[in-house]
């Protein structure tokens, strides 16, 4: 498949994964959504990955890889495209990832990471919504950064984001490790037909310290992150072997990049 990879910088992500996948669509993003109707033609499937808080000194490909090394991410550099810069709209999760679904600025689409402008407006239409509209399935699984009810699930037939209902009734964030991520979207996958599809995943592995909790910070941030980063990788690795065996992997548009980066002590914070 054609992979498009961002180098991302200390605050790096964001719409360039969007606005690349977008362009490979003739029309998606032409006026208003038509009636949904199923493609005319085989449309290519569209895999976007974000990672939460990657950098591109986490990664082999760069020639770096802060001592490990990460084949999967690799492998699509080689029969992709890698991006020298990227600029994230915003150090937040929250805003890059509506930036990225709707192709707009938070000044555009009014999505920011505070207490009163963090949920994404019903008429603002998504890539999932347009993709929908086309005839594709859409999908999103999510080890949560971002909380239930901020409307990024608009266009999606499945949006799975580590949000649980406990017996208490009150929803509560329950963060989902990369391996738990891989093996719902794997499921998922298998039960697939020939229609075109939009797939979202979003790992949350790099951002979460320590012992997946931030009352557990880890002893050594930078060793922490690599961990996590290389489970990513194995992770994303597993999901690319399962799609590889559909007839319609030549096609495949994978799209990887994150919504920020990660501060790891660079700066004294």
């Amino acid at each position: 498949p054609e992979a498009h990879l961002l180098q991302l910088r200390r605050t790096a992500a964001c719409a360039a994964g969007f606005l690349a996948l977008v362009l490979l669509v003739p029309g998606l993003m032409a006026g208003e959504p038509s009636p949904q109707t199923p493609p005319s033609s085989p449309s290519p499937s569209l895999l976007l990955i974000t990672v939460d808080g990657l950098r591109p000194d986490a990664l082999s490909c760069y020639g770096k890889g802060r001592g490990i090394a990460t084949p999967s991410i690799d492998k699509l550099a080689e029969r992709g495209r890698i991006y020298g810069a990227a600029l994230a709209v915003s150090g937040s999760a929250l805003p890059s990832l509506a930036t990225m679904l709707t192709g707009k600025t938070p000044f555009q689409h009014q999505v920011w990471d505070d207490d009163y402008r963090n949920q994404l407006s019903q008429s603002e239409v998504t890539l999932a919504e347009r993709l929908k509209k086309k005839g594709y399935r859409t999908a999103a699984f999510l080890g949560s950064s971002v909380a239930p009810g901020r409307g990024l699930d608009q266009g999606f037939d499945l949006f799975q984001d580590g949000y649980v209902a406990p017996l208490s009734g009150v929803w509560r964030l329950k963060a989902r490790t990369s391996e738990t991520v891989s093996a719902a979207v794997k499921s998922w996958i298998g039960a697939l037909d020939a229609t075109p599809y939009f797939l979202w995943i979003h790992f949350l592995d790099p951002s979460i310290p320590g012992a997946w909790s931030s009352a557990q910070p880890s002893g050594d941030p930078a060793g922490t992150y690599a961990q996590r980063v290389a489970g990513v990788d194995r992770s994303l690795g597993e999901i690319l072997e399962v799609l590889s065996k559909r007839p319609d992997y030549g096609k495949l548009v994978v799209a990887l990049t994150a919504d920020h980066a990660l501060g790891l002590g660079d700066h004294g914070e």
